[in-house]
């Protein structure tokens, strides 16, 4: 690092909080097995440029919103490869409901890509839609793989708002529902978004299980209840390894 471009520095610096989400100036120069003092200038220009910004009240380091959204955009076009959307559009045709890719971006859960399902009143995903991450079968799966500290901190800093009489706003209950899922790797949400609509989701992870996205479908409660849901798991599963796949 000592001798890197100040274009690398600044790489360095955002591939840690690209996997942490959220880090004090002394860990990333831990990370980086460099002195402190020779990261200032770097998180300064980032700040700068509107690329990083410090959590309210805090000395972490995140991804500022003008990240995001580039982020956000260049993963968009990457997950609409077609292979990739072939792929969602024959687990949407086979199971006859909208199913959808998104990613984490700080708090939320973005959707990249989508098929709308072809049954009666299939729920519409519209992609590029921002939405909580405790409260959809996706952004579960990206909270079930936070440390315990960085989920302190995502409830600290994150109201859990009641969008339906369904949404879990108790962190306990919460924290039990994430580490069921951090262990089984399937996430579900029973009308606690939109109310109505019940959702699953697996996570689509590289080679060394690092998570990419999460593949979900969504279905009107009206067809399929909350319990019936891990029957779909096996078609989800093979879609996201498929997936995973197109990756490589």
């Amino acid at each position: 690092m000592g001798g890197s471009s100040p274009t690398a520095k600044m790489f360095a610096v955002l591939d840690v909080l690209a996997e942490r989400g959220s880090a004090r100036l002394t860990d990333i120069a831990l990370a980086l097995d460099v002195p402190k003092t020779t990261l200032h200038h770097t998180v300064a220009q980032l700040e700068d440029l509107g690329l990083l910004q410090r959590e309210l009240g805090g000395r972490q380091l995140t991804i500022a919103p003008r990240l995001a959204k580039l982020s956000s955009d260049i993963l968009g076009a990457a997950m609409r490869h077609a292979p990739r959307h072939a792929i969602l559009e024959r687990l949407a045709a086979s199971l006859g409901e909208s199913c959808s890719l998104g990613i984490r971006v700080g708090h939320r859960t973005v959707y990249l890509d989508d098929v709308t399902g072809s049954s009666p009143l299939a729920f519409n995903f519209q992609t590029g839609s921002h939405v909580p991450l405790y409260c959809t079968s996706t952004g579960k799966l990206f909270l079930a793989r936070m440390t315990a500290a960085e989920l302190d901190r995502y409830l600290k800093s994150e109201p859990l708002v009641q969008h339906t009489p369904r949404t879990i706003t108790d962190p306990d209950h919460l924290r039990a529902v994430v580490a069921e899922i951090a262990e089984s790797g399937f996430a579900c949400s029973d009308d606690e978004f939109v109310l109505g609509v019940v959702g699953a989701a697996v996570p689509v992870v590289d080679r060394q299980g690092r998570l990419l996205a999460g593949l979900t479908v969504s279905i009107p409660g009206v067809r399929m209840s909350f319990s019936d849901l891990p029957k779909l798991r096996s078609a989800l599963d093979s879609a996201a390894e498929n997936l995973a796949q197109t990756f490589d």
